[in-house]
């Protein structure tokens, strides 16, 4: 029953309010004196790597190394990326109409 009540307090989205920003502050102030503000990552990329139901950083940093994690789309949308970056040709004819095989592209 225990477990159950956890999974249920973890789907629920969590609102970042100023009262946790400053105990956040707090306690990375003890350890270093540079940090003022959470780390924060753009709105796109939560967008792109996050399931739905996840909408925190805390839960982003958690949940970020496990591969299931990420949204079909965004996948489908790095799949499409590293497809057209193999496809470029490997090589760039110069002006003698000769392969340079050096050049990146």
């Amino acid at each position: 029953m225990k477990h159950m009540k956890r999974v249920q307090r973890l789907s629920q989205p969590k609102i970042v309010t100023q009262s946790s920003k400053q105990e956040w502050n707090s306690v990375t102030s003890r350890k270093t004196k540079k940090r003022t503000s959470p780390p924060t990552v753009s709105k796109r990329v939560m967008e792109l790597a996050l399931p739905k139901n996840l909408t925190t950083l805390n839960d982003f940093s958690k949940d970020v190394r496990d591969p299931f994690k990420v949204r079909p789309s965004a996948l489908k949308a790095i799949c499409s990326l590293r497809t057209k970056l193999l496809a470029r040709p490997k090589y760039v004819e110069n002006s003698f109409g000769e392969p340079r095989n050096n050049v990146t592209p």
